[in-house]
């Protein structure tokens, strides 16, 4: 009897023992952990919607926004530094793969390092295929839990999800029947998965921001689902052009109807939408970073340098419209 409460109490002690182990474990990761102002994750799609030649530009887009010198002075002033890591998104049945992991940028030379690395990262190439539709509910996921033991602590925590699609497939990867048939109810089934996964972003305290990137491509078979998108209130009639739940051979401006998806389902209430065509994708995504990083800095050095920044970008803006 005595030998059974014996080996009772070192079970006990020995549980207890786990425990501490554990929470020690716990508390020891937290400590080493380094304190950042920004952790930003980056979640590029690479859709089968996305070709050869938009992967590139996407690429550009982001190591040209790093090695912006405007960019670059307002990661100088975050007091922390940031933390940045890239990631890859399309059906699920890949995962939503690490392209560049976790690193600490504190100045202009380790933001050109990580434009350096951001430009020799190749498509995995979904083109054409059915292995790669669109699963935003999956990279918002993954971000989320990119977050966890990333070896940072920031003050700050943001998705960045860059896109020109809607969600398609379930966030399992699996098929989603309303958006196989092209039906109206794709909209509300797939968006409300994004939602799921952005409400639990935001529950860790992640914001969740966006970009929608249109394309002729996305006028082709999907007169249903821009139907429903009226039918929900998201698009005003003067989008289609032939007047109400008509439309009509071609819409006029799908990328105002896109825009407001994206304000429903993906980004959280503290996040923001922006838009473009992929000519315009370069200025758009280094206005999208600048808000972002700004957003860390502290007041009021963050308004001075965004405001300086904007105009720097809409000066350029002007250029490229003018030389094209």
């Amino acid at each position: 009897m005595i030998i059974i409460v014996i080996r009772g109490l070192l079970m006990k002690l020995h549980i207890k023992s786990l425990a501490l182990v554990a929470l020690l474990t716990i508390f020891s990761s937290q400590a080493h952990a380094a304190a950042v102002s920004l952790e930003l994750m980056l979640m590029i799609d690479v859709s089968n919607s996305i070709d050869a030649g938009e992967f590139v530009t996407q690429r550009s887009g982001y190591s040209s926004a790093f090695r912006n010198a405007d960019i670059q002075n307002t990661i100088s002033a975050l007091p922390q530094g940031m933390a940045v890591s890239v990631g890859f998104f399309a059906t699920n049945a890949f995962e939503p793969m690490p392209a560049i992991n976790w690193r600490m940028i504190n100045d202009a030379a380790g933001a050109n390092q990580l434009a350096d690395e951001i430009d020799t990262l190749m498509d995995p190439d979904f083109e054409g295929t059915d292995d790669g539709k669109t699963n935003i509910a999956a990279a918002v996921e993954y971000g989320k839990d990119e977050f966890e033991n990333n070896g940072f602590t920031g003050t700050k925590k943001i998705i960045d999800v860059s896109s020109d699609g809607i969600q398609n497939v379930t966030k399992e990867g699996g098929a989603l029947a309303s958006c196989d048939a092209m039906l109206p109810s794709c909209i509300p089934d797939g968006g409300s998965l994004i939602e799921t996964e952005s409400d639990a972003a935001a529950g860790l305290g992640i914001t969740v921001n966006a970009i929608f990137i249109s394309g002729a491509e996305d006028l082709e078979g999907i007169g249903e689902a821009l139907d429903a998108l009226y039918d929900m209130d998201l698009l005003p009639p003067e989008f289609l052009e032939g007047g109400e739940n008509d439309i009509g051979p071609t819409p006029i401006d799908t990328t105002g109807a896109f825009e407001e998806y994206y304000e429903r389902y993906v980004k959280t209430d503290d996040g923001f939408v922006l838009s473009s065509d992929f000519d315009g994708f370069e200025v758009a995504i280094a206005e999208k970073l600048q808000r972002e990083i700004a957003s860390a800095v502290p007041v009021p050095a963050a308004v001075w340098l965004f405001a300086s920044a904007l105009v720097g970008l809409v000066a350029k803006a002007r250029i490229k419209r003018t030389t094209a």
